[in-house]
Order: structure tokens, then C-alpha cells, then sequence
């Protein structure tokens, strides 16, 4: 009998400690939007997931976005694994609370950047699990004056 409980009580409170292995599948962000003036065939969106308001950038998921011609749009993965136990209770991976978009030219030069909140940029599809920007997000390469002496500057990023 000192065995059997010596051996019982301990897979017992294992059984309680180990989560349920109920699992989300991943959620996702999706980014849509347009460039305006030149860019060049070898330029990119890249899209950075942010955690949290002290995360370095390029520390959560990123990818590089599809440019045709003069738009780009992708879906961002991101895991939302969630597991529940009784003694632990639920524990619900996180979500991002913020994207960032960025436009690199051809050379890995960043022309323009936009940081966008979650909470007020995107709407959330429940069905799809998915994210997405309420608006297209407008990033601007380097203009060309209409006059064929003058160019633009590239502009400073607001803060």
C-alpha cells in the first residue's frame, strides 16, 4: 500500500501541473499598401512584429514583403500557443502590439517607415485569425522633382 501511494501521488500531481494540450493555432497579421514615387527592382517591404515597447527591432517575427509594381501585401505568422493546467492556470502566448514597415532600397538603405499599434490600426477577423490594417499603408520612395534639375531629399522619418 506505501508503495502504491508513494507511486500514485506524485503521477498525481504531475497530471495536475502538465498542461491539457489545448493549442491555438497561429494567428496572423496582414499588411497591404502602396509606394509612392521611384523605387528600384530590388527594393523590399520588410514587415517587424513588435512584442513590446522595449524589444530591439528585428527580435520578432519578420518578413520580407512581395513589391508589385507599386503595391505589396502578406500575411505575418506568429505563434498563439496557449495551454491550460489547474495549478497553473491558462497561459495564452502573446500577441504583438505593434508593426512596424519599413521600405529598404537596393543597397539595404531604408527610405521610409511606418509604426503602426494593433489596438488602433488593425481590425481582427475571429474566423481567420488574422489581423489586418484597416487602411493601406503608403510608404514613399525617393521622388523625382518634375523639374529636371531638381530632385527630392529623402524625408526624415516622423517620431
Amino acid at each position: 500500500m506505501a508503495l502504491t501511494s508513494r507511486i500514485l501521488l506524485p503521477t498525481m500531481l504531475l497530471a495536475l501541473t502538465a498542461p491539457l494540450g489545448a493549442k491555438r493555432p497561429s494567428n496572423l497579421v496582414e499588411v497591404h499598401g502602396k509606394i509612392e514615387c521611384a523605387i528600384t527592382s530590388d527594393s523590399k517591404v520588410v514587415v517587424s512584429l513588435i512584442y513590446s515597447g522595449k524589444q530591439k527591432e528585428g527580435t520578432g517575427e519578420e518578413n520580407t514583403l512581395d513589391v508589385q509594381g507599386d503595391t505589396f501585401k502578406r500575411q505575418v505568422a506568429f505563434s498563439t500557443f496557449s495551454s491550460n493546467s489547474f495549478l497553473r492556470g491558462d497561459r495564452c502566448g502573446s500577441k504583438p502590439t505593434g508593426v512596424v514597415v519599413r521600405l529598404i532600397a537596393g543597397g539595404g538603405t531604408e527610405r521610409d517607415r511606418k509604426k503602426l499599434k494593433v489596438v488602433d490600426d488593425f481590425r481582427y477577423d475571429e474566423a481567420k485569425w488574422t489581423f489586418t490594417v484597416q487602411s493601406d499603408v503608403i510608404l514613399r520612395g525617393w521622388c523625382e522633382s518634375k523639374c529636371p534639375d531638381r530632385q527630392s531629399k529623402p524625408r526624415a522619418n516622423p517620431k
